[in-house]
């Protein structure tokens, strides 16, 4: 448990006893990152019974490396037109369609070129 135990969590309001009826439990692995757990009587709101229970945990996150992105304002479109425009003549001349595999092999070869010309063209 990691408030201590018998740590008063709430004052009746006819007897004003004061009880521990709240307690608050963490996974044992969690449990070294607790900073402290309290009651603060300065944060109790009007009317109510049951302190405030604060519990301050050490939670750092680490961050992510930051991840190269491409700066598409810089790039030059009239070239990256004009190399599309040479892959896609090397794709060979549009023809129907006439199976789900030919759809996804033009596709792919699609996909893959104007991959490689964005690799080439942005920055």
């Amino acid at each position: 448990m990691v408030l201590k135990a018998g740590k008063p969590t709430l004052e009746a309001m006819r007897t004003k006893n004061e009880m521990q009826l709240d307690n608050v439990f963490c996974l044992a692995t969690l449990q070294p990152q607790i900073l402290s757990c309290d009651t603060d009587l300065s944060l109790r709101p009007l009317l109510t019974d049951h302190y405030p229970i604060i519990t301050r945990v050490n939670l750092q996150v680490d961050l992510s490396p930051e991840c190269p992105r491409r700066n598409w304002r810089k790039m030059e479109w009239d070239s990256f037109l004009a190399k599309l425009l040479l892959k896609l003549k090397d794709l060979g001349k549009p023809i129907e369609i006439q199976s789900k595999d030919n759809f996804n092999a033009r596709l792919k070869a699609l996909d893959n070129a104007i991959l490689e010309i964005i690799d080439a063209v942005v920055l």
